[in-house]
């Protein structure tokens, strides 16, 4: 049974901001019989709250203050909880453009292409996560269920959100260092590799953070609640099989019955005797590298990276990231990304690293460019939609 779901980004900071206080400002939830929360920002006055995607879209601090909100811990398992459970939606608090965390926000906002503004701001909303616990992700993407014969519609069954932990939103993770941090979730261990980009900055890491939970909402939208709509186009050289949408997924778990090709015959799929190429490569890693297995996804330009082979949402998602990324604004030297490369050991007992190109002259190698423009269409099909 379908319920609300979650994608989450576990990684654990090593030092995440103090958490933020409240001031004046009333906390509260959109849950029924709850508090009523303010329409939208406070700059707006009271009896002309009618929100103007236009403006939004136009201007960041309209955004910030119409769409961004602090929250804090949202209790996914409840949430997510059997029929006859109770649902409660995020909590939110209003943002406004003078607080201090609005100024990366509103430079990641200016920086991003004209489809992803659009995308964000038909959120119900972006939040800032001030969780402050170890075992909280540092980002996730939440959505309401919305199945009638589920027989438990959360809300109106249209809520989405995204959001990212207080620690990305200071404005000093760099793209490259954001990088570095998903791939700490799932290797035991990221010596002897590095990220480099072109340009390097802390308002590209934010951006790309801020693309990788919004893909998520993409991705179940148009492509996961519609079955396998995107097979063909995203998916048959990686999967004989895409599955089903887990109701709460972390980003390296797998993803109820898919069956990749690089380790599973079709008959495996149909067996249910299935390996992922993704624990191959991780296991291989952890162990001290013996196989080389982590360059060999890299450099094979099959997958675009190892996140993407996790699982066939996080594909998408990744590439989503780059289209993101490659198309961005360039103010202040902003954007776009241009080069994009990881170093990493071929092998174990190299005493140096192989360097392997993932973006090449704002695009990925020409073995993805299809799946590149695929995604880039449905991220723009996605923001236009009635």
């Amino acid at each position: 049974m379908k319920q609300g779901a979650a994608l989450l980004f576990s990684i654990v900071l090593t030092a995440l901001l103090s958490a933020c206080t409240s001031g004046d400002r009333t906390l509260y939830s959109t849950a029924s019989g709850g508090p009523v929360p303010p329409a939208y920002g406070a700059a707006i006055p009271a009896g002309n709250r009618v929100f103007d995607l236009n403006q939004c879209t136009m201007y960041p601090s309209y955004f910030v203050n119409n769409k961004v909100f602090y929250s804090p811990p949202f209790d996914f398992n409840h949430n997510g909880a059997p029929t006859g459970s109770s649902y409660s939606p995020p909590i939110m608090l209003p943002a406004q453009a003078t607080d201090p965390d609005a100024t990366p926000v509103m430079a990641a906002f200016t920086a991003a292409p004209s489809f992803l503004r659009k995308i964000l701001c038909r959120m119900t909303g972006v939040l800032i996560d001030t969780s402050q616990t170890s075992n909280e992700p540092l980002q996730w993407a939440f959505w309401e269920n919305a199945d009638q014969t589920a027989g438990n519609v959360q809300g109106s069954g249209a809520g989405r959100w995204v959001a990212l932990s207080e620690g990305l939103w200071n404005g000093t993770n760099t793209y490259s260092g954001y990088s570095l941090y998903k791939l700490n979730s799932l290797l035991s261990t990221t010596t002897g590799i590095t990220f480099s980009s072109t340009p390097e900055g802390a308002t590209l890491g934010l951006l790309g953070a801020l693309a990788h939970e919004a893909g998520h909402v993409v991705y179940y939208d148009m492509c996961a609640r519609t079955g396998q709509s995107c097979y063909s186009d995203m998916h048959s050289d990686t999967w004989y099989r895409v599955g089903k949408p887990a109701r709460i997924r972390g980003m390296k778990d797998p993803y109820p019955d898919a069956c990749d090709q690089d380790e599973n015959s079709q008959t495996d799929c149909a067996n249910n005797h299935v390996t992922r190429h993704y624990d191959k490569v991780v296991d291989d890693w952890n162990g001290g590298n013996t196989k080389g297995l982590l360059y060999g996804l890299y450099n094979g330009r099959k997958w675009l990276d190892v996140v993407s082979s996790a699982a066939p949402d996080e594909e998408f998602v990744e590439l989503f990231e780059l289209v993101v990324l490659t198309q961005a604004n360039a103010p202040n030297n902003m954007g776009p990304l241009t080069a994009f490369s990881i170093t990493l050991p071929k092998k174990r007992g190299d005493t140096s690293g192989a360097t392997v190109p993932i973006v090449s002259n704002n695009y990925p190698s020409a073995t993805l460019k299809a799946k590149y423009d695929f995604v880039s269409q449905t991220a723009n099909a996605y923001a236009n939609r009635p």
